[in-house]
């Protein structure tokens, strides 16, 4: 009889280890659940705001685009203007690097 009630208390004590253990896995497992929804709507919202910024970017290309089409329409006839105004500075004896940082 004392082995019939030892063999009980450890399939007892068993099967409470086992509860418990499954318990905690469902636990660790709903935590995982949680994170990873949370994760993927941080995902999501990061995707929109990629897309908005490119196209934001899309609309400021052109901008850039003729901007930089002046800038590079304008040195040439920036660089006559100041050699014009250096040829009439020495013909005035003027020092041109006062006019130009």
């Amino acid at each position: 009889m004392l082995k019939f009630n030892k063999f009980l208390q450890e399939n007892e004590s068993k099967r409470t280890r086992a509860v418990k253990r499954a318990t905690e896995e469902a636990n660790q497992r709903r935590v995982k659940e949680s994170e990873i929804i949370k994760l993927e709507e941080q995902l999501a919202s990061r995707e929109k705001e990629e897309a908005a910024m490119r196209q934001q970017l899309q609309q400021h290309e052109k901008y850039r685009y003729f901007l930089q089409q002046v800038v590079e329409g304008e040195e040439s006839e920036y660089h006559e203007v100041r050699e014009e105004d250096q040829c009439q500075c020495r013909e005035l004896r003027v020092d041109v690097s006062i006019f130009y940082w």
